[in-house]
């Protein structure tokens, strides 16, 4: 799984629902304002939405199948995750 946060962006890639769900969890899990409270667990993310650490508010397919979709984000976050897309153009912030 962590493999697939680290392939470049093409058209499989942006068709996988599941895929890019791990990827935005993963960018999330690595901004430094989120990555206490939020998407710790990369390898198992159904533990994080079981636990109530996931950065969404959604149901478990919902969470599963999110995508790159920042629609559904908790509203007490510390600051707002980027997408994969947005991260591979920079540094991850570090607020």
């Amino acid at each position: 799984m962590h493999f697939c946060c680290h392939v470049d962006e093409n058209r499989f890639v942006r068709h996988m629902p599941f895929i890019n769900t791990l990827r935005r969890h993963h960018v999330a899990h690595h901004n430094r304002s989120l990555m206490m409270e939020v998407n710790m667990n990369l390898t198992f993310p159904i533990a994080d939405w079981l636990f109530g650490t996931s950065d969404l508010n959604r149901g478990l397919l919902g969470h599963l199948f999110n995508g790159y979709s920042t629609k559904h984000l908790k509203d007490n976050l510390r600051s707002q995750p980027k997408s994969p897309i947005e991260a591979s153009k920079g540094p991850v912030p570090t607020e």
